[in-house]
Formats: C-alpha cells, sequence, structure tokens
C-alpha cells in the first residue's frame, strides 16, 4: 500500500501535560547537513563551484591556514566526511565551557578559533571517513561567501519558499528560533531525572551554522527528504551524485546522505 501514515506519542510539554501533535515543531539535529547538501548541489548546478575544487578557494586564509586539512580538502570531501577536518565536538573544551555558560554567544568563527584551530588531522583527505560537525560549518561560510547572502536567507529563497515549506524555519524567520509550536526539549539524567533544557537547545540552534539548527514539523521534514530523493529540487545528475555512496566501518554515506537498510528498502537520509 501507498500512503501517508501520521502518529504521534507522549508530550510537547511534560509540565503542563501538553499531548504531542503532528503539527508541533521540532529541531533537526544534524538533519540539517542535509539541507546544507542541497544548497551546495544547487550551487554546483549554477556553476558557482565545482565539487573538486578546493574549500580553501571559497574561505578566508585565516580561517583555512589555521585549521588542519582545510587547505587540502575538496568541497566533496567535505560533504561526504572525509576531509578529516577536527570536529569541535571532539574538544572537550566544548563542553566544559557550554557547562559553565551555556548560553553564551559566538560566531562560527570564534568557534573555530577556540575549538578546531591547531587541532591535528590524523589522516590525508579523502583516505577515510570521519564524522565532523566542523565540515558543514565550513560549508555554511561558503555558501554566504559565494551568495554573499545571510545563510538564513539563501534556505529561504532556495528551498523554504520555492517548496512550499510552510512549516519550515531557519535563521532567517521571523522570531527563530522561538516560533510557534516548538517543543519542549529535556535532558535524561543517569539517575532517571529528566531536566528542561529548552532554552539551551533553543539557543543551540540559534547559533548552531551549517551543521544543524533547522527547525519543522514531521510533515515538512518527510516532504523536503521526499522532493529531494524523487528528483524534484536537483537534476538527475546532482541527485546521482549525493546519492554516489561509499562504506567505511559499517556506514554507508554520500554527500549529506546516509544509506540505511530497512526491513523494507534501502532507505536514504540522516540520523
Amino acid at each position: 500500500d501507498v500512503g501517508l501514515w501520521i502518529g504521534t506519542a507522549g508530550y510537547a510539554c511534560i509540565e503542563d501535560g501538553e499531548l504531542m501533535n503532528a503539527c508541533h515543531v521540532h529541531h533537526s539535529a544534524s538533519i540539517a547537513k542535509t539541507y546544507i547538501a542541497t544548497l551546495i548541489m544547487m550551487l554546483v548546478e549554477d556553476e558557482l563551484l565545482a565539487l573538486d575544487d578546493l574549500a580553501k578557494s571559497y574561505l578566508p586564509e585565516r580561517i583555512w591556514s589555521n585549521i588542519s586539512n582545510a587547505d587540502k580538502a575538496t568541497i566533496k570531501q567535505l560533504m561526504n566526511h572525509t576531509s578529516d577536518i577536527f570536529n569541535f565536538d571532539d574538544n572537550m573544551r566544548v563542553y566544559v565551557d557550554t557547562f559553565n555558560d551555556p548560553l553564551v554567544n559566538g560566531s562560527s568563527e570564534e568557534l573555530f578559533e577556540k575549538y578546531v584551530y591547531g587541532m591535528p588531522a590524523y589522516f590525508e583527505p579523502g583516505e577515510d571517513f570521519k564524522y565532523s560537525n566542523t565540515n558543514y560549518s565550513l560549508l555554511g561560510m561558503i555558501i554566504e561567501n559565494i551568495t554573499a547572502k545571510n545563510l538564513g536567507d539563501v534556505m529561504d529563497e532556495r528551498i523554504i519558499l520555492p517548496f512550499d515549506l510552510n512549516y519550515t524555519f531557519y535563521k532567517s524567520s521571523p522570531s527563530f528560533p522561538n516560533v510557534r509550536g516548538v517543543v519542549n526539549s529535556y535532558l535524561l539524567h543517569f539517575e532517571g531525572e529528566i531536566q528542561n533544557c529548552t532554552d539551551i537547545q533553543k539557543h543551540f540552534t540559534q547559533i548552531a551554522y551549517g551543521h544543524e539548527g533547522v527547525l519543522a514539523n514531521p510533515h515538512d521534514f518527510a516532504a523536503f527528504m521526499k522532493l529531494l530523493i524523487s528528483g524534484n529540487i536537483l537534476s538527475y545528475d546532482s541527485l546521482k551524485e549525493m546519492l554516489e555512496m561509499q562504506t567505511v566501518d559499517e556506514t554507508t554515506f554520500g554527500l549529506g546522505l546516509f544509506e540505511y537498510d530497512t526491513d523494507h528498502e534501502i532507505g536514504y537520509g540522516h540520523t
């Protein structure tokens, strides 16, 4: 059978007893990387860059000269996590600083300076797979540098508005990230207690740059993925490039997409 099934369970806000509904808006976390990869492929189609171009061609020297492998990695290697550019989340200082001041502000460049500059690379670009949020922060910066526009404006103009994703929100959306209908966020402690951390999660979403930060309801997340995989957003050649998979240590990945075995068919998406 073919059709659309929508179901909900649990609570959008535990404290108020507000039940979860299909209309509620959720944080994308790294699903945002698929949106960023799609924007990059659009720029490829516009002949504003090529996948085999060096990333440094579109970045300020003060950035690429201070990040190991950023002078060697291509756009494609950023997209498929074979750049071995250091993942800022692997720097334990991130967690220390976050616990000490969870609502601290900072630009992506400041994030690179604090957590990525001077950190080592372990292999040459293209030799292995290593997931890195920094890759997609750099891609976000590249999109802004090429288009001379804010990343949120580019997302609005190229994806959200043309494809009628009316319940998808990014940096340029009014009142972002405090859009109507966003679910509460909770931290589960080791002793089984939960803590409401909605303000911190919204703050992380607000300062995220490229690697996460999209807000949408489940229907819009699914609609975007269906449009993408069905060939309604990108050309056949671009989609084929995104879906060119390779497998390393049981992880099968392409450009902003992963491949998953399901009980039915092969699935494509992002965790």
